[in-house]
């Protein structure tokens, strides 16, 4: 399936290299433009230089955890959306995550085929 995400820009805020390295490898397949920042703090102070399509946000993160960075950055940012990527599958996880102003929720492991249409959705 190909997706029309030339010039699309995402931020991949994640601090583990090989769950990036599959981000990148989806992503870059489909011509988007990425940046990745591994902690929380940097991507707020990224994020209110610079504009993004979409914002792929862990949780776990050093410094500033996904849900803070994520609380700071709807402080100047409603628009951009930011779908969380995380391990912790918990349904208050979940919830918590729509409360704090994400757009929506994906659990690792993933697989490309579930990723793509949440991009989709985003970028479209």
């Amino acid at each position: 399936m190909a997706f029309n995400w030339i010039d699309k820009c995402v931020l991949i805020v994640e601090d583990n290299i090989s769950n990036y390295k599959l981000l990148e490898a989806i992503l870059l397949r489909e011509n988007v433009k990425l940046k990745w920042i591994e902690n929380g703090m940097e991507a707020v102070e990224d994020c209110k230089k610079n504009k993004y399509d979409l914002i792929l946000m862990d949780i776990q993160l050093p410094e500033l955890d996904g849900f803070e960075a994520t609380k700071m950055i709807r402080k100047f940012d409603i628009n951009t959306p930011i779908v969380v990527i995380t391990a912790f599958a918990k349904l208050s996880e979940q919830i918590n995550s729509f409360k704090i102003g994400c757009n929506d929720f994906i659990t690792k492991p993933f697989r490309p085929a579930a990723l793509l249409p949440i991009l989709n959705k985003y970028l479209k």
